[in-house]
């Protein structure tokens, strides 16, 4: 799916419509540049889940961990730091990936993308189309076969 956003906004609400769709253990992949607007898509999706605090940017903490309103969980990543796969093990964040009651939703995963091997994933890339215009694409794949 492809979707065409003009503000910041409709950035929101297309991670706010993905939400719809995710069930526990959902694991949400965003890619993009910086800046392109993949935080502003998991305040979407955390608002399409029931999340009812502010979602921040988790780059200095790793992970942020949100209730939603069922009581599960949303785990959300940032691997803008990390190395490997091997130093986001060590930092306790392959537990909340695919978690049975959760949905976990990872920017920046290309820096630690050993770790969805053979998972079924969502892939949300988001292009800069122009000085405000994205562009969001939204598939489902196999990881590892990007």
């Amino acid at each position: 799916m492809l979707t065409r956003c003009r503000s910041e906004r409709e950035t929101f609400d297309a991670g706010l419509a993905l939400a719809k769709t995710l069930r526990g253990g959902g694991v949400v992949l965003l890619g993009g540049f910086l800046g392109a607007g993949k935080t502003v898509f998991v305040k979407g999706v955390a608002a399409g889940l029931g999340v009812r605090e502010e979602v921040l940017s988790p780059t200095f903490q790793l992970m942020r961990e949100y209730k939603t309103a069922s009581g599960a969980a949303l785990y959300h990543i940032d691997a803008y730091r990390l190395k490997s796969a091997a130093e986001a093990v060590e930092a306790g964040l392959g537990e909340a990936i695919g978690a049975h009651l959760a949905v976990t939703c990872v920017e920046w995963y290309e820096h630690i993308s050993e770790l969805f091997c053979g998972m079924g994933v969502i892939l949300v890339t988001i292009r800069t189309v122009g000085e405000s215009e994205r562009e969001i694409e939204i598939t489902r794949k196999t990881a590892c076969n990007f």
